[in-house]
């Protein structure tokens, strides 16, 4: 069963960090505002990119991800 954890935005480049997370394996989506024409990562329908995702754990307390986007919708 998966949760919805935490919404962050990005800085100008691009990067976000997520902490105090408890351990445990984690599901990362992204999604740029609807006007820039671009689908979320949350299911095939916009992405056939597998789901980006990340290990949070007394051995790796830091988890480094890229989440690429699918392609830009047909206006």
């Amino acid at each position: 069963m998966a949760k919805a954890i935490r919404y962050v935005e990005t800085d100008e480049n691009g990067f976000f960090m997520i902490d105090r997370l408890i351990f445990g394996d984690y599901y990362v989506d992204a999604m740029k505002e609807e006007e820039e024409g671009y689908g979320g990562t949350d299911g095939g329908f916009f992405n056939d990119l597998p789901p980006v995702s990340a290990e949070v754990s007394a051995r790796h307390r830091i988890a480094e991800v890229v989440v690429n986007l699918g392609r830009r919708l047909a206006s």
